[in-house]
């Protein structure tokens, strides 16, 4: 709603027409050709405010395919844990016991891993990549768990791992350069 506030108000298109004939009625050409010069303008407006210029950058570009593949898999893990504890023979309230386990060392972690990035010889992407490649492997072996405890301590591992994903604000910054960001 604030973006919408800076443009300019859309007008509708009011062409009067006969009801009997397809044509506009005299003067109707007028009114259409100030409708297009508006959206004409508006559409100007909108992309001279907008800086697609950081999309020539690959580093960017791949850093944008990685977080829409990694948001695709996070969510694959938080919708499935605990019908996958279910289908090992656990109860609901034992999957969701999971989730919580997840939620409470992801805010730890975020802390731990704040702490961390405050390190001078780590940077965000060294943080952000450990994150990624831990929580992958703590993934990858979870299949192959059956005892409940080991369940919940992989539970919070991701959770706790994946908190590092917040340092890539961080990079994207350093990538971009702050002052290239479009504003409104």
């Amino acid at each position: 709603m604030i973006i919408l506030y800076h443009f300019r108000p859309f007008y509708q298109r009011k062409v009067c027409q006969d009801m009997n004939s397809e044509q506009p009625i005299k003067g109707g050409s007028k009114k259409q050709e100030t409708d297009n010069n508006v959206i004409n303008q508006m559409t100007a407006s909108i992309f001279s405010r907008l800086n697609l210029d950081i999309f020539q950058n690959a580093h960017f570009v791949l850093f944008c395919l990685n977080q829409t593949l990694l948001t695709f898999g996070l969510s694959i893990v938080y919708v499935h844990l605990a019908s996958y504890a279910m289908s090992i023979g656990y109860s609901e309230n034992e999957g969701t016991l999971l989730i919580s386990a997840m939620g409470l060392s992801n805010f730890l972690g975020r802390i731990v891993f704040g702490l961390i990035g405050q390190l001078p010889n780590l940077t965000p992407i060294a943080i952000y990549t450990c994150g990624i490649l831990l929580s992958g492997i703590v993934v990858g072996i979870s299949p192959i768990i059956q005892s409940y405890v080991v369940l919940v301590v992989c539970s919070a591992l991701f959770g706790g791992f994946t908190a590092s994903f917040g340092s890539h604000t961080i990079q994207v910054r350093k990538t971009i350069k702050i002052m290239r960001i479009s504003t409104v």
